[in-house]
């Protein structure tokens, strides 16, 4: 999966938020932190903005590797960002814990 997504950036494919979110899930599940940085780091550099399964997914990372007050801090930043925690950002960050 990671060959494929780095041929669709080689080949000038515009990245969305679906094809990042999926790239995204599969670091999660592997907990991998930095890879799931270097994620957030490519929304924001394509001037794209992380929705509400991008921070449920870093919540869930951070809840896995045991950081349960970033996973909360998580919670702030989907709200300054003017979206609304759902009941998935809030159960995991209760799972975290």
């Amino acid at each position: 999966m990671v060959r494929a997504f780095d041929q669709l950036q080689m080949n000038g494919y515009k990245l969305d938020m679906v094809v990042i979110n999926s790239m995204l899930s599969l670091f999660v599940q592997n907990k991998k932190l930095e890879k799931a940085h270097e994620m957030l780091d490519l929304i924001r550099n394509n001037g794209l903005q992380p929705d509400l399964v991008t921070y449920n997914s870093l919540i869930d990372l951070y809840a896995r590797v045991g950081d349960c007050w970033k996973a909360e801090e998580m919670l702030k930043e989907i709200q300054n960002s003017g979206l609304n925690p759902d009941v998935v950002s809030y159960n995991t960050v209760i799972k975290g814990f």
